[in-house]
């Protein structure tokens, strides 16, 4: 399996002025979520973070001035008089109540308010719980079906891929993956992805620590005979880069919970 370099401060992956939807998997502790916040710190519009187990806030949540601010409700509207000054992104983080009877349509709220805002990076900790076959609420399924036009991006960050909305596949433009210790899930991604299963099973036993495999279907199909390097395997977040998205209350190891 090719190493990729390091995609610097995560520019490559977002498309600020277009649609991107990345799907991120791994394991609790593997790096999925620190990868999510990273990625989302190259945008340089307005945000919404869902996090639905309350580890996930980006580092600036609550600094004055920082454009960076907690919700405890989804709003009716976009909430501009949050916004410090007018040339600033405005990064929305609410953590849903996860023993609500309708934490599905709470969270869809949520979805909308990005969707109709428009040119906002949606990022959702843990869409494994939101987005399942034959539940996936309707403003969810707009933002990932046509959220093009309204320049909707999303990172989509998951346990688990069972059973979750299938265009979530069908739409991404890239996937991030960590550790998947379940066979079956591997399989399911590399299905997805169009990846031969046991060259993707062999790479993912290959991956360093902390490290990733990562498609990207922008990148086109290998004429005969070349490298395909729509998945390549990619080093752990350096000091540096997860400095930028640790909390300086917590986080202070790699093994906390990611």
């Amino acid at each position: 399996m090719t190493t990729g370099e390091q995609p610097g401060g995560g520019g490559p992956l977002l498309d600020p002025d277009s649609q991107t939807i990345g799907v991120i998997v791994g394991c609790k502790g593997s790096g999925k979520s620190k990868f999510a916040r990273w990625v989302a710190g190259s945008y340089p519009y307005d945000q919404v973070h869902i996090d639905l187990h309350g580890l996930d806030e980006p580092a600036e949540t609550a600094v004055k001035d920082s454009g960076v601010v907690r919700i405890d409700e989804v709003p009716a509207r976009w909430p501009e008089h949050l916004r410090p000054r007018p040339e600033m992104p405005l990064v929305l983080y609410w953590q849903p109540d996860a023993g609500s009877a309708t934490l599905v349509e709470d969270v869809d709220e949520a979805v909308a308010l990005a969707y109709t805002h428009g040119r906002t990076l949606l990022v959702i900790h843990e869409w494994g719980e939101h987005a399942q076959v034959h539940r996936t609420p309707p403003m969810t399924r707009r933002a990932v079906s046509q959220g093009r036009k309204r320049r909707v991006s999303m990172l989509l960050a998951m346990h688990r891929p069972v059973g979750i909305y299938k265009m979530t596949w069908t739409q991404a433009d890239f996937v991030a993956v960590f550790e998947v210790p379940v066979k079956d899930d591997r399989k399911e991604i590399a299905e997805w992805i169009g990846w031969d299963v046991e060259d993707f099973h062999g790479a993912c036993a290959e991956r360093e620590p902390y490290g990733y495999l990562l498609f990207d279907r922008r990148i086109p199909a290998p004429q005969p005979g070349a490298d395909d390097e729509r998945l390549l395997s990619y080093p752990p977040l350096t000091p540096a880069e997860l400095a930028e998205v640790l909390h300086p209350d917590r986080e202070r190891t790699r093994d906390q919970a990611v």
